[in-house]
């Protein structure tokens, strides 16, 4: 097997085992709060809406730099360091003592992790330019399994054996992402300089470039809305499952379930509604999609028990897995070729964005609307990035980018 072949397979294996092991926590994370002595549900809420938003911006702040310190001394270098920094960090959220300390500890992990980027600059370095696509799609389902089933492992993990053992359990599979990397991988270049090879760029600059075009502001919008919708419901979905389902036992495990279940739906869907718009277009399933995830969540808003939410969080999932490719496909079709990484960089942002303020903003509408109101802030900015996809898609100024608009 050539070396860049195997190096791949190891990479996704790693990455799997990270990813995993990073989205442990997500499905009790709140119950966690609660045990390191916070009582109070509007500061459950609060902390926990912290503790997921915060480390995403760290994330999207030092990425690039890591990314620049990875051009200078090694992808790989880079790549077994942020696996060891979530071990590490890992470790000692298991001996928490205080949330101010739990919380710290996530302060360190957004700083000095971040994996997914990592792990693709260093296939992007490797691989022939013929079998990029293809790579980095392999690469991705490591991405959408382990951040399906990280909070469903998690959360029996949890239920099972306690928060903090679930904690040494995620430690042991970051552990392992690490040694597979580490003694394992062995860092080749590829067959000339890859013009493809990830570039560093901040997620802030060039934000300019989103007034430029219609369609980039509005795919941009599309992006960023879907993101929140899927971090917001980190720090509020535990809590809800408890108050739909209070006598349940293992709140954990279905808070797990409940939030895999949307991450894994949109895994199988996005392949599908990708190629049926091929045919049917872009902007018309694009569309479609966002109608039917605003009316959605609304219907989160009204949800009376535990099997009613499942269905819709089934639902969710299957047509959120349809905005993500419709969306950078028009995005793609926007742009010129030479402007496409320009693009997708300022489209990234808009996501890194999202990561940040959807935990951040489902928090204070939870603690002080109550959790059903995040629900319905979901489905009204949905309708929003509705409004904005059918004007583009009607629109006859929609040039490529840089072509200056009436």
């Amino acid at each position: 097997m050539k070396d860049w072949r195997r190096n791949l397979y190891l990479i996704w294996a790693a990455q799997l085992l990270a990813l995993l092991g990073f989205n442990f926590p997500v499905s009790f994370i709140p119950y966690y709060v609660m045990e390191l002595g916070v009582q109070d549900p509007r500061l459950v809420t609060a902390w926990s809406s912290s503790l997921t938003a915060v480390p995403a911006l760290l994330l999207a702040i030092f990425s690039p730099i890591w990314g620049f310190v990875s051009d200078k001394y090694g992808k790989k270098m880079m790549v077994s360091r942020a696996m060891l920094a979530g071990f590490i960090t890992f470790f000692f959220m298991a001996k928490a003592q205080s949330v101010e300390g739990f919380f710290i500890l996530r302060l360190l992990q957004g700083v000095f992790t971040g994996t997914i980027g990592a792990c693709m600059a260093m296939v992007c370095s490797m691989v022939p330019p013929e079998y990029l696509s293809s790579s980095l799609g392999l690469m991705q389902t490591a991405v959408f399994t382990g951040t399906a089933f990280g909070p469903l492992i998690g959360g029996i993990a949890a239920d099972a054996l306690g928060t903090r053992v679930s904690f040494q359990v995620a430690c042991v599979l970051l552990l392992s992402g690490f040694t597979v990397v580490t003694w394992l991988v062995r860092e080749v270049e590829g067959p000339g300089k890859n013009p493809h090879e990830a570039r560093v760029s901040s997620p802030f600059i060039g934000l300019s470039m989103l007034f430029a075009s219609r369609v980039l502001l509005a795919m941009s919008f599309a992006l960023l809305v879907s993101q929140v919708s899927i971090k917001a419901m980190a720090p509020v979905m535990p809590l809800f499952v408890k108050e739909l389902s209070p006598e349940t036992s293992s709140l954990s495990t279905l808070s797990g379930l409940v939030i895999s279940i949307t991450g894994l739906c949109g895994a199988l869907s996005s392949t599908f509604l990708g190629r049926l718009a091929d045919s049917a277009g872009p902007h018309r399933i694009l569309a479609a999609c966002t109608a039917t995830t605003a009316l959605l969540f609304l219907l989160h808003a009204i949800a009376r028990s535990i099997t009613g939410l499942l269905v819709l969080r089934t639902l969710t999932g299957f047509v959120l897995g349809g905005i993500f490719p419709t969306a950078n496909t028009i995005i793609g079709a926007a742009v010129r070729e030479e402007e496409r990484g320009k693009a997708y960089g300022v489209a990234s942002s808009a996501s890194y964005f999202g990561n940040f303020v959807g935990p951040l903003a489902a928090g204070v509408f939870a603690s002080y609307l109550g959790i059903r109101s995040v629900f319905i802030l979901i489905s009204f900015l949905f309708c929003i990035s509705l409004i904005a996809t059918r004007r583009v898609a009607s629109s006859k100024a929609n040039g490529r980018l840089g072509a200056p608009e009436p």
